[in-house]
């Protein structure tokens, strides 16, 4: 695919939880509750006009859901302010202080004052029915292999409430994540291939955790990506968390906008028109289809209405399995619940080819004419007969603007309309913070290394190659690394080996790894000689994630080692006469030796004490 043909642009946002004691506008613990809940209230939200006088469209979509939603409290991680019930406090200044930070280091420029703005959201996830959110950064960059990507803004923000469970007209949400500190970033639609999106998230990622003030682990960065070609609209797709599917998400929603658009232009040749809605529901009335004769039993209804000279355009891929039918039964099910089947697709699902005929008669369908058919309640059936000719009209129109979620597959799924400029207006209970001149000064003197830098600079001085740096540089170790190299007792090289595979092989082996500390760890390195063996040093983290106590590592000299070695072989005189003795007897020396001695020395005193035995 020719991406600059095409007019492909991308730009990427990320959300990431900061690592703070207390949540963003309470003094609640920042954090997920491992206690169960002590009790719930019940809400449903409505929404507001912003500063423009309009409801955002994305609110009013929600709102035709019509759902109900459930909130967990739970002690220490919920309080009134998440339920709405109080006024927020002051913004945490940790959580600031990181985010102005993060602006500082992606070349952004910071805002004399902070001002606090609600961001309309209606979908549940938070019990105000809005998001807190404060821009401290705008007009940033960051360098990557393909040129600058421009930040729109950085911003810091609470988290929403998280999903619990869902039943029909309901949603249960926990309120323990609802207020952790976020730090949002937008670029500008400067990415120009699905590969520069890989590498940009991948950097941003890099210079975001290079604060060390931010929470690790699953859950706690989102991300999204912004799709759109020439001729399509902006498409934000949800949930983009692996980077390696990124190029794919981008790759493939590039090819349904043009298909789409492609699609728009033999629209253009017919007239968008409809037939009248119909009930069709005693055509089906003695139906073999399991799928009607259940919703029928349930009080359903057929409903159906043709869509003049369409015959053939539902059934039309617009990616492999998806097709424009796809596109609008998904719009129809996020907006009323209800499922819909079309002419393309018949007859199946039970239907026979009567029932079509007779479908087709009723609603005076010519030989190019399509239809629609839905089986849910009347009422909300015609609010899906209704949805589905919205959503067929955009079809002739454009390319509609859409919030997608990201599938495994690569593909997308349709969630709501995208969001415009009516869902932000003033948070009126929290003051505009003014920005000290010296503290913007005291964090651009005291920005952490970046991981980037971090990654060379470990290669260089502590000769380990780039891959381990990178890994070291990435996990939890890495300041431990660094404090643990630094004492000069234990290579460089096997502190790696045991902040890494020997700690998992440990886990590996079923042995609780919670007794090695950080402090625990660096003790073991700075009671260990330079001698150490990888078994020595081994068999002192078993010992100490065993008991909690840490085993003084001493080192056999070579006198010792050798009268191990002369016993082992003395006791099996057998394995002399087979091939590669020294293999056979490696293991039960090193038992012996129990981890004080290295490897190599072992299999260095024992072919010499064996080549003595052959004369």
């Amino acid at each position: 695919m020719d991406y600059q043909q095409i007019g492909l642009k991308c730009g990427i946002e990320i959300h990431q939880q900061l690592d703070t004691e207390k949540k963003l506008f309470c003094g609640c613990k920042s954090r997920l509750s491992k206690d169960k809940p002590v009790r719930s209230i019940i809400r449903k939200l409505r929404a507001v006009s912003g500063e423009t006088g309009e409801v955002d469209v994305a609110a009013a979509h929600e709102l035709l859901r019509n759902k109900e939603f459930e909130y967990l409290i739970y002690p220490q991680e919920s309080c009134e302010t998440d339920l709405d019930e109080e006024p927020p406090h002051q913004i945490n200044p940790e959580a600031l202080s990181t985010g102005l930070q993060i602006a500082i280091m992606l070349n952004c420029e910071i805002p004399d004052e902070i001002h606090v703005m609600r961001k309309t959201v209606v979908d549940g996830s938070n019990t105000s029915g809005f998001q807190r959110t404060a821009i401290v950064g705008t007009r940033g960059w960051v360098e990557t292999s393909f040129g600058k990507v421009g930040i729109t803004n950085v911003s810091v923000e609470e988290d929403s409430c998280q999903i619990i469970s869902k039943e029909a007209g309901k949603v249960i949400y926990g309120l323990d994540r609802l207020g952790i500190p976020l730090v949002e970033i937008g670029t500008e639609p400067d990415i120009k291939t699905p590969e520069q999106t890989r590498e940009f998230a991948e950097k941003l990622g890099f210079i975001i955790r290079s604060t060390g003030a931010v929470k690790r682990g699953l859950g706690t960065i989102r991300q999204d990506v912004n799709v759109s070609v020439k001729g399509g609209n902006r498409i934000e797709i949800k949930g983009a968390q692996d980077l390696k599917m990124m190029p794919k998400l981008v790759e493939t929603e590039a090819t349904r906008q043009l298909n789409l658009i492609e699609m728009k232009k033999s629209l253009e040749e017919k007239k968008a028109d409809f037939g009248d809605p119909r009930d069709l529901t005693t055509i089906f009335s003695n139906t073999t289809s399991n799928m009607i004769k259940k919703n029928l039993s349930m009080g359903s209804v057929v409903y159906g209405f043709k869509v003049l000279g369409l015959s053939g355009f539902l059934g039309k891929e617009i990616l492999p399995n998806r097709r424009l039918g796809t596109e609008v039964s998904e719009y129809v099910k996020s907006k009323t619940g209800a499922g819909i089947i079309h002419s393309d697709e018949l007859p199946n699902f039970g239907i026979s080819q009567k029932e079509v005929e007779d479908v087709r008669k009723n609603l005076s369908c010519q030989n190019d004419d399509a239809f629609i058919l839905t089986v849910y309640p009347k009422n909300s059936a015609e609010m899906a007969i209704h949805s589905a000719m919205e959503r067929l009209k955009i079809a002739w129109r454009e390319v509609p603007k859409e919030v997608r979620k990201a599938e495994a597959d690569g593909t997308t799924t349709f969630m709501r309309p995208l969001p415009g400029a009516a869902r932000l207006y003033p948070e009126t209970d929290t003051p505009p913070i003014r920005i000290d001149k010296n503290i913007l000064e005291f964090l651009r003197n005291n920005l952490p290394e970046l991981w980037e830098n971090k990654i060379g600079r470990f290669t260089r001085e502590y000769k380990i190659n780039k891959d381990m740096a990178t890994q070291m540089v990435k996990s939890e170790y890495s300041g431990l690394f660094e404090q643990a190299v630094k004492l000069g007792l234990v290579d460089p090289n096997l502190v790696f080996r045991a902040l890494t595979s020997m700690i998992s092989e440990l886990k590996a082996e079923g042995i609780e790894t919670e007794n090695l500390t950080d402090e625990t760890l660096l003790e073991i390195f700075r009671e260990s000689p330079k001698s150490v063996s990888k078994e020595g040093l081994y068999e002192a983290l078993k010992q100490a994630a065993k008991t909690g106590e840490i085993q003084k590592i001493g080192g056999l000299s070579e006198q010792e080692l050798t009268r191990i070695i002369q016993k082992v072989i003395s006791r099996n005189k057998d394995a002399l006469q087979k091939q590669n003795p020294e293999q056979i007897l490696m293991g039960e020396v090193m038992k012996e030796a129990k981890g004080k001695a290295d490897g190599k020395k072992i299999m260095e005193i024992l072919r010499k004490e064996l080549e003595k035995g052959r004369k």
